[in-house]
């Protein structure tokens, strides 16, 4: 049975958030860091990431529905099988880890999303 997180605010650097295979609806998370954070399996629907870092996250099958990200960092996130859904990025890094690897995209699904001055150098 899947954890259930609605309308929850998570800003600055708080306790840690574990979302594994949780469905998180209109919550809000800001100025924090999710370095190496478990999304796997995880459903995010109309959430809010504002200046949220994610490096190394584990983002294995995450959907994201209807979210918006502005200043978030990807960089070195496993995003395989990841689905952005109707999302809205602004600003967003994509980039090389610190360790030189690769933020791979090849097996992300963004549909109907938009992207917007986002940051993909050898992404």
């Amino acid at each position: 049975m899947r954890t259930v997180i609605q309308k929850q605010s998570f800003v600055g650097q708080q306790d840690l958030f574990d979302a594994d295979s949780a469905l998180v609806l209109d919550s809000t998370f800001a100025d924090r860091l999710m370095h190496g954070v478990i999304l796997s399996d995880a459903v995010f629907v109309r959430c809010e990431f504002r200046s949220v870092s994610l490096y190394w996250a584990h983002m294995f099958r995450t959907v994201f529905l209807e979210c918006s990200f502005t200043d978030v960092e990807f960089r070195g996130a496993n995003m395989e099988q990841c689905m952005f859904v109707r999302c809205a990025l602004t600003r967003c890094d994509f980039s090389r880890d610190n360790l030189g690897g690769v933020t791979d995209l090849s097996d992300v699904f963004f549909t109907d999303t938009q992207q917007t001055n986002c940051k993909y150098d050898a992404a």
